[in-house]
This record gives C-alpha cells, structure tokens and sequence, in this order.
C-alpha cells in the first residue's frame, strides 16, 4: 500500500487534480480504518508504523497505539468517518463488525467517486468510478459463484449479498 500510495501521490505532484488529490487521501483514510479495524478486532494488536501510508490524513503518531475497540471508536470520532462510530455494536462479533466498517468505507468511496463524476465529461474520476462499480458487480457474482458451488440455498445467498 505505501508504495501504491506514494507512487499516486507523486504523479499527482507532477498533474495536479484538485478531485484526485482529494480521492487519494479518501482512499488512503479507508485503506487506514481498515487496518485499524483489523488490528483491534482480528490480530488484537496495535498497528506497527509500517502499515500506515503518508497520504492520509490519519498519522501513526496520532493512532499508533491503538488495541482496544473504544480506541478505535475514538479514531473514528476524531476522524471523516465520525458517523461510523455509533454504527459499530461492541456485543457484535467481530465479523459483524468488520462488515459494517467495510460497507461503509466503500459507500463513502462509491459516494464521492459518484459525485465528483457527474456532469464530468473528460475527468478520470468518470473511468474509476465505472470501474468501482464493475468492481462491486464482480463481487456479488464471485459470492454468488462460491455460494452455487458450495451447496447453499438460494435464499441465504441473497443474504450474503448484502453484506457485500
């Protein structure tokens, strides 16, 4: 990731574009929640230094001791994503959880692709956000593949679909 990030970030350096430095640092703040989120709910450790990129607008030194999921919460409260923390039940599994974060990390994501897209004819971010929701389309049908080849009945793939 930090490679990824560094290397957009120079290329950005070199073509400015208001609407996709402003991307960048979106994706880079939910590539970061979501390591975050991983660390507190699945590994129960903090998150080492080099898991963090640079483009965000949350720092390690902010965040770098984070292992509890009321830290977390805080994280988020401080954070774009405020509205997240009341979302996040602490009776819920930690699955649960995670499924929650990730919907709305990606709906925030799919939400400002969307809206930096309309009436936008020659911008890029018309081409990511047809590929986000291609990307999403993808997902449904390898669940759903997965779901047909392990013997589960029409209905409860439905449901895992919205979790997707």
């Amino acid at each position: 990731d930090r490679t990824l990030f560094l290397a957009l970030a120079d290329r950005l350096r070199a073509n400015p574009s208001p609407v996709l430095s402003t991307y960048l640092t979106l994706w880079a703040d939910t590539v970061q929640i979501r390591n975050l989120a991983r660390s507190v709910l699945v590994i129960k450790e903090a998150l080492p230094a080099a898991a963090f990129v640079s483009e965000s607008t949350i720092s390690y030194v902010s965040v770098g001791k984070v292992e509890t999921l009321a830290d977390f919460k805080g994280v988020l409260e401080k954070s774009r994503f405020s509205a997240l923390s009341p979302m996040i039940d602490e009776n819920a599994s930690p699955t649960t959880q995670l499924l929650i974060i990730e919907k709305t990390l990606d709906a925030a994501i799919d939400s400002f692709l969307h809206d930096a897209a309309v009436g936008s004819l020659s911008s890029p971010v018309i081409l990511l956000d047809y590929f986000s929701k291609r990307l999403q389309n993808a997902r449904v049908l390898k669940l759903s593949m997965y779901g047909k080849l392990n013997g589960l009945e029409n209905d409860k793939i439905y449901k895992l679909i919205e979790t997707v």
